[in-house]
């Protein structure tokens, strides 16, 4: 369940920038950068997302304006990108939405671990990413998920 207001304001996350994609994935995050992840997004990306998701808002689709759910997918391409994973769950996600780009667009996604913990078995890992549109920052997210399970 997410939440919007007007008194959000984002992190700083001049600390986030440009790496590369580790080969091979290691099997476990470190604290520290991700590699950025680069997607070109089009149109029909967003409107598959749209129709799946069964968004009532008909800009997303008339103005070709990317879905805030279609750009936090970019955030766990960027943990499916940086760790092997098996099975995993997403447990939370803080969003500021900077912006709201349109379609065409490059998304790049820059992030860094910040957090590691176990807890009843499962490994978590934290990370801060920034979701850029053709460079303009679009998305700031804090990101939670169980990245192996117990057992």
């Amino acid at each position: 369940m997410g939440s919007a207001g007007p008194t959000a304001q984002p992190r700083d996350l001049r600390r986030l920038g440009q790496a590369p994609l580790p080969s091979p994935l290691p099997q476990d995050p470190s604290i520290g950068a991700f590699g950025t992840v680069v997607e070109r997004v089009e149109r029909s990306d967003n409107e598959a997302y749209v129709d799946a998701t069964g968004e009532p808002l008909s800009f997303y689709r008339e103005d070709a304006v990317a879905h805030p759910g279609l750009l936090l997918r970019l955030v766990n391409q960027q943990l499916m990108q940086n760790v092997a994973l098996g099975p995993w769950i997403h447990t939370s996600s803080s969003c500021v939405l900077l912006g709201s780009p349109k379609l065409l667009a490059t998304m790049t996604v820059q992030g860094v671990a910040t957090e590691l913990w176990t807890r009843n078995g499962h490994d978590y890992v934290r990370y801060d990413a920034l979701v850029l549109a053709d460079g303009r920052p679009v998305l700031q997210v804090d990101h939670t998920v169980i990245y192996r399970l117990s057992g």
